[in-house]
């Protein structure tokens, strides 16, 4: 949230009964649009987004079967960079931000190179620990 101001973020992380949905507290006055967004995220949808393990933009979320109406979130710059972790998609982070401003390549980049870390730390938050004797 520091290195992407005003950016709305979102971690969806895989579970063997489905996806955990994770809001970074941020802007209480949600756009509309990006409320609409995060409504438009099907679990087939965050299943196709884990599957493509790549980032994904606004175009490739429709094309996976985004819903929605493309006119109204027009508005809305979104980007996806997953979460891997030994070539295996954990989930993916969903980044938000009002069009105007969008979502620079250059913070997409800084986001992508500390996903490393983080996929590595929500691996050892969700493995169990082997019983103490």
């Amino acid at each position: 949230r520091e290195e992407m101001p005003g950016a709305e973020v979102t971690f969806f992380l895989r579970r063997p009964d489905g996806c955990e949905r994770h809001m970074v507290e941020g802007n209480k006055d949600l756009n509309l649009a990006i409320l609409r967004l995060h409504d438009g995220f099907t679990p087939e949808l965050i299943e196709n987004v884990c599957k493509s393990n790549r980032m994904c933009t606004a175009d490739d979320l429709f094309g996976m079967g985004l819903a929605g109406n493309p006119s109204e979130l027009a508005t809305v710059s979104v980007a996806t960079v997953p979460l891997a972790d030994l070539g295996r998609c954990l989930g993916f982070v969903l980044i938000c931000r009002a069009a105007p401003e969008g979502l620079p390549a250059e913070e997409l980049e800084k986001l992508g190179l500390i996903t490393c870390g983080l996929s590595r730390a929500i691996r050892g938050c969700s493995v169990p620990l082997p019983a103490q004797s």
